[in-house]
């Protein structure tokens, strides 16, 4: 008689014993909510006026898990512990690439003319379906998040992430949530800095074709930025920021030690910066000579633009005319990172916030340079980073940090009173 299995557990008891047991226990376990807050209101920090209050995370799946009430660290940060990363890729390597686990995102394949799409459409049986439910729930979705760097939030609270490990930029959106893919014959190359207009377009650096792409809001593509023809306007733009209030888009072009402003439509106002390295183009505009040296990130509020260079090391603060009202030292690297892993975020009340990759914090500044703070540490608990990269600070002074080999988007609110941080 020819045994069932070889080696292995027969197939059918093993769908049986996940539907009869392990599905039950699945479903008594707390699930994260996908859903992101669309405008949670402002919360007083619970462990002391200096420190920012922990809101939640969005996880590595794209879900949002919002902060429990906890007892303090000293720090001033809620105490509690978090389970460590999960194993790098998007997957676990036992689940076999034919088990659909239910990814939060939908994926939106944006290509370059006359290269599209092509995707079989797949058959689902009942069977199928009700293995690839059972497998999520044990193993649980499939990963959004890889290597998130760089990050923005829209007017309607979603999170914009920028991942290059994954080649894409996340849309978290709760249920909604989709992923603009990146990579050969598509739009986007290489997705790097992002940024977002008063009506939530979707602007993405992309350092590999020198342009900055522009998608609506909910992924469709709109227009490039910095192609005149065949030429490049641009050599390599990495970070970029966006005033709504002004229609100005502010984009570093690190390889030229150069800061572009551009009205939205892509069509250059100012110059900021003497270049070096490589020729820039038909540009005849106005030039502000400053010295830059390798920028490579950018923030603003509204009457200040910031301006992170020299190795990460020097912070330059210039106003809206480009007039210099003041520069300092940091130092924020090890011999091991470079400037594009530091983030740079500004509030209303003119502090300044650096992620700190040598020790995996966040530094507070004053605009004279002054360290007037710090928390965070090396970890993966609450209030606690692993590589943190970029910030974002928005109008009602929540944080966002992205943590990014932590797989994960931390939140927390900032204290209100312009005399804190």
């Amino acid at each position: 008689m020819k045994p069932i299995s070889v080696g292995r557990f027969p197939r059918g008891l093993f769908l049986l014993v996940l539907f009869v047991v392990l599905l039950p226990l699945s479903l008594a376990q707390p699930v994260a909510s996908p859903v992101a807050p669309r405008s949670p209101p402002p919360i007083t920090p619970r462990c002391g006026s200096a420190f920012p209050a922990y809101l939640g995370a969005y996880r590595s799946d794209g879900t949002f898990r919002p902060a429990r009430p906890l007892s303090c660290h000293k720090e001033g940060l809620p105490s509690s512990r978090s389970d460590p990363p999960t194993e790098p890729g998007l997957r676990p390597r036992e689940v076999p690439p034919f088990i659909d686990l239910h990814a939060l995102e939908r994926v939106i394949e944006s290509y370059q003319p006359p290269a599209h799409a092509r995707k079989a459409e797949k058959r689902r049986f009942a069977i199928t379906a009700l293995r690839d439910e059972i497998v999520t729930l044990v193993y649980g979705r499939e990963k959004a998040l890889l290597v998130p760097k760089y990050l923005t939030v829209d007017s309607r609270g979603r999170v914009i992430v920028s991942d290059p490990g994954v080649g894409a930029v996340h849309v978290l959106d709760g249920r909604e949530s989709f992923r603009i893919a990146a990579g050969a014959n598509r739009r986007l190359h290489v997705p790097a800095g992002v940024a977002v207009d008063g009506s939530d377009n979707i602007y993405v650096a992309d350092p590999d074709r020198g342009v900055v792409v522009v998608f609506d809001r909910l992924g469709a593509f709109l227009r490039e930025i910095g192609k005149i023809g065949d030429e490049s306007l641009f050599h390599s733009p990495t970070r970029i920021a966006i005033d709504s209030a002004h229609g100005r888009l502010y984009l570093l072009d690190t390889g030229r030690d150069v800061l572009f402003v551009t009205d939205l439509e892509g069509n250059i106002l100012m110059r900021v910066g003497r270049g070096r390295g490589h020729p820039i183009g038909r540009f005849t505009g106005t030039i502000v000579p400053i010295d830059f040296d390798a920028p490579t990130e950018i923030a603003i509020n509204k009457d200040k633009v910031v301006v992170l260079d020299s190795g990460a090391s020097r912070i330059r603060v210039l106003d809206l005319q480009y007039n210099v009202l003041g520069e300092f030292k940091i130092r924020a690297l090890t011999a091991r990172e470079s400037g594009s892993e530091i983030g740079l975020g500004l509030d209303a009340a003119d502090n300044l916030y650096v992620s700190n990759g040598a020790d995996s914090s966040v530094r507070i500044y004053d605009l004279s340079g002054h360290l007037k703070d710090s928390f965070g540490g090396l970890g993966y608990g609450v209030g606690e980073f692993h590589a943190p990269s970029a910030l974002w600070i928005d109008l009602t002074n929540r944080m966002y940090v992205a943590d990014s080999d932590n797989r994960r988007i931390q939140m927390f609110q900032l204290a209100p009173s312009s005399n804190n941080p």
